[in-house]
Protein backbone atom coordinates (compact mmCIF):
# COMPACT_ATOMS: atom_id res chain seq x y z
CA UNK A 1 0.00 0.00 0.00
CA UNK A 2 2.81 2.50 0.69
CA UNK A 3 4.37 1.65 -2.43
CA UNK A 4 1.43 2.19 -4.47
CA UNK A 5 0.90 5.77 -2.77
CA UNK A 6 4.11 6.62 -3.08
CA UNK A 7 4.26 5.91 -7.33
CA UNK A 8 0.62 7.69 -7.27
CA UNK A 9 2.38 10.90 -5.49
CA UNK A 10 5.23 10.44 -8.08
CA UNK A 11 3.06 10.12 -10.84
CA UNK A 12 0.42 13.12 -9.57
CA UNK A 13 3.58 15.58 -9.49
CA UNK A 14 4.83 14.52 -12.73
CA UNK A 15 1.24 15.47 -14.26
CA UNK A 16 1.77 18.74 -12.41
CA UNK A 17 5.25 19.09 -13.92
CA UNK A 18 4.25 18.15 -17.54
CA UNK A 19 1.69 21.05 -17.66
CA UNK A 20 3.29 23.79 -15.42
CA UNK A 21 7.22 23.01 -16.77
CA UNK A 22 6.27 21.13 -20.21
CA UNK A 23 9.36 22.01 -21.99
CA UNK A 24 11.91 20.42 -19.08
CA UNK A 25 9.32 17.49 -18.52
CA UNK A 26 9.60 17.01 -21.94
CA UNK A 27 13.81 17.04 -22.37
CA UNK A 28 13.98 14.55 -19.07
CA UNK A 29 11.29 12.23 -20.38
CA UNK A 30 12.76 11.89 -23.63
CA UNK A 31 16.58 11.50 -22.38
CA UNK A 32 15.54 8.95 -19.42
CA UNK A 33 13.14 7.00 -22.29
CA UNK A 34 16.10 6.87 -25.04
CA UNK A 35 18.98 5.75 -22.06
CA UNK A 36 16.52 3.01 -20.91
CA UNK A 37 16.12 1.72 -24.75
CA UNK A 38 19.76 1.85 -25.55
CA UNK A 39 20.81 0.66 -21.89
CA UNK A 40 18.58 -2.93 -22.61
CA UNK A 41 19.50 -2.77 -25.92
CA UNK A 42 23.09 -3.17 -24.88
CA UNK A 43 22.65 -5.81 -22.05
CA UNK A 44 19.31 -7.64 -23.75
CA UNK A 45 20.38 -7.29 -27.58
CA UNK A 46 24.15 -7.07 -28.39
CA UNK A 47 24.81 -8.64 -24.63
CA UNK A 48 28.14 -6.44 -24.53
CA UNK A 49 29.75 -7.38 -21.51
CA UNK A 50 30.62 -3.51 -20.17
CA UNK A 51 27.85 -1.27 -20.05
CA UNK A 52 28.80 1.97 -22.65
CA UNK A 53 28.26 5.05 -21.17
CA UNK A 54 29.66 7.42 -23.44
CA UNK A 55 26.84 5.94 -26.02
CA UNK A 56 23.80 5.63 -24.12
CA UNK A 57 24.57 9.79 -22.89
CA UNK A 58 24.55 10.55 -27.27
CA UNK A 59 21.43 8.73 -27.41
CA UNK A 60 19.56 10.00 -24.59
CA UNK A 61 20.82 14.00 -24.97
CA UNK A 62 19.66 13.28 -28.84
CA UNK A 63 16.08 12.65 -27.78
CA UNK A 64 15.90 14.57 -24.92
CA UNK A 65 16.67 17.85 -27.37
CA UNK A 66 14.27 16.85 -29.73
CA UNK A 67 11.10 15.95 -27.15
CA UNK A 68 10.59 19.26 -26.34
CA UNK A 69 10.61 20.06 -30.51
CA UNK A 70 8.60 17.25 -30.92
CA UNK A 71 5.61 18.70 -28.07
CA UNK A 72 6.00 22.41 -30.19
CA UNK A 73 5.33 20.37 -33.25
CA UNK A 74 2.23 18.25 -32.09
CA UNK A 75 0.67 21.66 -30.88
CA UNK A 76 0.95 23.25 -33.98
CA UNK A 77 -0.72 20.58 -36.00
CA UNK A 78 -3.55 20.81 -33.45
CA UNK A 79 -3.56 24.05 -34.13
CA UNK A 80 -3.74 23.78 -37.74
CA UNK A 81 -6.08 20.61 -37.80
CA UNK A 82 -8.15 20.76 -34.73
CA UNK A 83 -10.00 17.43 -33.69
CA UNK A 84 -9.48 13.93 -34.34
CA UNK A 85 -12.50 13.23 -36.90
CA UNK A 86 -11.02 11.46 -39.66
CA UNK A 87 -9.71 14.90 -42.33
CA UNK A 88 -7.94 15.88 -39.52
CA UNK A 89 -6.51 13.10 -38.22
CA UNK A 90 -5.64 12.04 -42.00
CA UNK A 91 -3.16 15.15 -42.86
CA UNK A 92 -1.27 15.25 -38.93
CA UNK A 93 -0.70 11.96 -39.42
CA UNK A 94 1.04 11.91 -43.34
CA UNK A 95 2.69 15.26 -42.27
CA UNK A 96 4.35 14.41 -38.96
CA UNK A 97 5.39 11.20 -41.00
CA UNK A 98 6.80 13.58 -43.75
CA UNK A 99 8.32 16.07 -41.91
CA UNK A 100 9.11 14.76 -38.57
CA UNK A 101 9.17 10.95 -38.02
CA UNK A 102 11.19 10.64 -41.29
CA UNK A 103 14.10 13.08 -40.14
CA UNK A 104 14.75 12.08 -36.99
CA UNK A 105 15.87 8.86 -37.71
CA UNK A 106 18.38 10.12 -40.02
CA UNK A 107 19.28 12.82 -38.15
CA UNK A 108 20.02 10.37 -35.30
CA UNK A 109 22.60 8.37 -37.26
CA UNK A 110 24.21 11.41 -38.11
CA UNK A 111 24.47 12.56 -34.73
CA UNK A 112 25.56 9.85 -33.50
CA UNK A 113 28.41 9.45 -36.11
CA UNK A 114 29.58 12.99 -35.48
CA UNK A 115 29.55 12.92 -31.61
CA UNK A 116 31.50 9.79 -31.23
CA UNK A 117 34.08 10.93 -34.32
CA UNK A 118 34.52 14.32 -31.69
CA UNK A 119 34.87 12.17 -28.87
CA UNK A 120 37.34 10.09 -30.53
CA UNK A 121 39.51 13.66 -31.83
CA UNK A 122 38.80 12.49 -35.62
CA UNK A 123 37.43 15.78 -36.51
CA UNK A 124 40.36 17.68 -35.33
CA UNK A 125 42.27 17.33 -39.27
CA UNK A 126 40.70 18.10 -41.94
CA UNK A 127 41.24 14.16 -43.51
CA UNK A 128 39.50 13.12 -40.40
CA UNK A 129 36.39 15.91 -40.84
CA UNK A 130 35.92 13.93 -44.54
CA UNK A 131 36.14 10.27 -43.24
CA UNK A 132 33.79 11.17 -41.08
CA UNK A 133 31.34 12.71 -43.72
CA UNK A 134 31.52 9.87 -46.33
CA UNK A 135 31.43 6.94 -43.79
CA UNK A 136 28.19 9.17 -42.05
CA UNK A 137 27.19 9.66 -45.94
CA UNK A 138 27.39 5.46 -46.49
CA UNK A 139 25.76 4.85 -43.78
CA UNK A 140 22.58 6.59 -44.39
CA UNK A 141 22.67 5.23 -47.86
CA UNK A 142 22.78 1.67 -46.35
CA UNK A 143 20.01 2.41 -43.72
CA UNK A 144 17.94 5.33 -44.40
CA UNK A 145 15.46 3.16 -46.59
CA UNK A 146 14.99 0.75 -44.18
CA UNK A 147 14.83 2.64 -41.26
CA UNK A 148 12.09 4.75 -42.82
CA UNK A 149 10.31 1.77 -44.10
CA UNK A 150 10.00 0.43 -40.61
CA UNK A 151 9.47 3.58 -38.80
CA UNK A 152 6.09 3.89 -41.33
CA UNK A 153 5.27 0.73 -39.72
CA UNK A 154 6.06 1.69 -35.99
CA UNK A 155 5.20 5.73 -36.22
CA UNK A 156 1.72 5.64 -37.88
CA UNK A 157 -0.14 3.72 -36.07
CA UNK A 158 1.61 5.05 -32.27
CA UNK A 159 0.74 8.66 -33.92
CA UNK A 160 -2.80 7.96 -34.56
CA UNK A 161 -3.30 6.94 -30.59
CA UNK A 162 -1.17 9.55 -29.97
CA UNK A 163 -3.45 12.13 -31.49
CA UNK A 164 -6.59 10.53 -30.77
CA UNK A 165 -6.05 9.12 -27.07
CA UNK A 166 -3.67 10.93 -25.11
CA UNK A 167 -4.06 14.69 -23.53
CA UNK A 168 -1.50 17.11 -25.11
CA UNK A 169 0.54 17.39 -22.06
CA UNK A 170 1.74 13.58 -21.87
CA UNK A 171 1.91 13.10 -25.31
CA UNK A 172 5.59 13.05 -25.30
CA UNK A 173 5.60 10.80 -21.90
CA UNK A 174 3.24 8.02 -24.55
CA UNK A 175 5.81 8.43 -27.78
CA UNK A 176 8.77 8.19 -25.57
CA UNK A 177 7.64 4.48 -23.93
CA UNK A 178 7.11 3.76 -27.76
CA UNK A 179 10.57 5.02 -28.40
CA UNK A 180 12.38 3.12 -25.81
CA UNK A 181 12.61 0.04 -28.34
CA UNK A 182 12.63 2.35 -31.37
CA UNK A 183 15.75 4.29 -29.66
CA UNK A 184 17.43 0.70 -28.93
CA UNK A 185 17.25 -0.24 -32.56
CA UNK A 186 18.30 3.08 -34.02
CA UNK A 187 21.14 2.90 -31.66
CA UNK A 188 22.40 -0.88 -32.50
CA UNK A 189 21.77 0.17 -36.46
CA UNK A 190 24.01 2.78 -35.52
CA UNK A 191 26.94 1.51 -33.64
CA UNK A 192 26.50 -1.53 -35.38
CA UNK A 193 27.85 0.20 -39.05
CA UNK A 194 30.59 2.46 -37.07
CA UNK A 195 31.57 -0.52 -35.35
CA UNK A 196 32.29 -2.34 -38.57
CA UNK A 197 33.89 0.99 -40.15
CA UNK A 198 36.44 0.73 -36.96
CA UNK A 199 37.05 -2.90 -38.10
CA UNK A 200 37.46 -2.02 -41.53
CA UNK A 201 39.98 0.84 -40.45
CA UNK A 202 42.18 -1.39 -38.71
CA UNK A 203 42.38 -3.83 -41.23
CA UNK A 204 43.49 -1.65 -43.60
CA UNK A 205 46.29 -0.20 -41.20
CA UNK A 206 47.62 -3.29 -40.28
CA UNK A 207 47.36 -4.56 -43.90
CA UNK A 208 47.84 -8.22 -44.33
CA UNK A 209 49.85 -10.03 -42.04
Amino acid sequence: IVRRDCMASLLARYLRASQSRPVAVQFATGALVMAAGDATTQAAVERQALFDPQRNATAAVFNGGVSPALYKWYGLLDRVWPGSALRQLAPKLLLNQAVSSSLISPSFLCWSSCVEAALAGRLSAASGRAKVASDTYQRLRADVRRIVCTSFMLWLPANAINFVFVPPHLRIAFMSVVACGWGGFLSYVAHREMEQDEQTTSSTVSGPA
